[in-house]
């Protein structure tokens, strides 16, 4: 995916593709992988703030060791 700084590849992105895999029933699981720790965290906090239904779901991978089982979408 392409586009200019702030068009909301890392956070609209992963959001539509969430809200589908709820519609559809799926377990599937979403990746988002970013160059730097900071970044990783910003986007967690920026989807947090803007889906905060699904934050319980959001988990981040700063770490060797992460439970995946709840995680839907994952930030690293």
């Amino acid at each position: 995916v392409t586009g200019d700084t702030g068009c909301g590849k890392s956070t609209q992105v992963p959001r539509l593709i969430y809200e589908y895999l709820k519609k559809i029933n799926s377990t599937d699981k979403i990746i988002c992988v970013q160059p730097r720790r900071l970044a990783v965290t910003s986007l967690k906090s920026a989807v947090q703030n803007q889906l905060p239904h699904i934050k319980e779901w959001l988990g981040i991978k700063l770490v060797k060791k992460l439970n995946l089982i709840q995680t839907v979408v994952l930030f690293s």
